[in-house]
């Protein structure tokens, strides 16, 4: 049984961090990922595992609760409403910006020319730069700026970009979906490891935002939507759909489905339950693969 692995990393926001979990399964059961695909937030855990960085990532990710992803949020209203600034900022200190080309992992990271109205892939340059401009997601977080041209998040036009990543003779292909149409089974968790308080700088953030951005003030039948949640929505919406194409077109040797209910984009305050979430749905995929070849 092969166990090359030609890996395909999706769009997503917060339920991009079961793509930790997923990965750190599938090495521990051997498989070694020789090449990576990825936009959006899978970009920054391509990257992070690509320059060896998974761990610190992770570690960095599951101390934020809600306070602390607040406080990562520069605010701006220009092309969006956070600049992202702080929070890759932290992450250059994490990884030091490295240059794509140097890792011995071949690894692109998909962004989205909005003046040429296609597809910017990162091979080579730095790193930091490709992520930004992967995750910089349309009306929330700016574009970002590259030789002059205006970039934005890869999974407008390929969330989960399965025709652009690296194959070798006799390699699996391996894709992590964000958008399965699966019901969401929480993992067990200790409870000192779940983060479930409302935090007063966090809700004050919310408040705010709604000022501004829920105008909504009828009692119709979408009381319950403001502006952020219909534009996170439509986006979603697209990105499930194009990953359902990009499925049914390129077939997977194995694809570990992450529900599309397992977290709203910008939940980063779960990662414990998150990445232990892609944990177990990583190893239940890859119990019937490897059942399969047995048979």
């Amino acid at each position: 049984m092969s166990k090359s692995v030609a890996l395909v990393l999706a769009s997503g926001g917060a339920r991009g961090l079961a793509q930790i979990g997923a990965i750190e399964e599938l090495e521990r059961r051997g498989y070694k990922i020789h090449s990576i695909a990825s936009s959006s937030m899978g970009s920054v855990i391509g990257g992070a595992y690509a320059s060896g960085h998974l761990n610190d990532l992770s570690e960095w990710m599951k101390s934020l609760d809600k306070s602390a992803v607040f406080q990562l949020l520069d605010f701006t209203f220009s092309l969006g409403f956070v600049k992202a600034e702080r929070v890759f900022n932290h992450i250059r200190k994490i990884f030091n910006d490295p240059n794509i080309e140097d890792f011995e992992i071949d690894l692109k990271i998909i962004a989205t020319n909005m003046q040429k109205e296609q597809e910017h892939i990162f091979d080579s340059g730095s790193l930091i730069d490709a992520m930004r401009a992967s995750t910089a997601y349309p009306t929330v977080i700016t574009p970002f700026m590259h030789n002059g041209e205006m970039l934005v998040d890869g999974g407008v036009l390929n969330p989960l970009p399965m025709n652009r990543v690296r194959r070798l003779p006799n390699d699996i292909l391996v894709s992590i979906d964000l958008g399965a149409k699966i019901p969401y089974h929480a993992p067990n968790l200790k409870k000192n490891d779940q983060k479930t308080n409302e935090i007063s700088a966090f809700a004050s953030a919310k408040r705010i935002f709604n000022k501004y951005y829920n105008n909504n003030t009828k009692k119709d039948t979408h009381k319950n939507w403001s502006y952020f949640k219909l534009v996170t929505q439509t986006i979603n919406v697209m990105h499930n759909q194009l990953n359902e194409l990009a499925l049914q077109h390129h077939a997977p040797d194995i694809n570990i489905p992450i529900s599309f209910r397992a977290a709203d984009t910008f939940d980063f305050y779960r990662a414990d339950e998150l990445i232990e979430y892609g944990r177990m749905q990583a190893a239940i995929t890859l119990d019937n693969y490897e059942a399969s070849l047995k048979v």
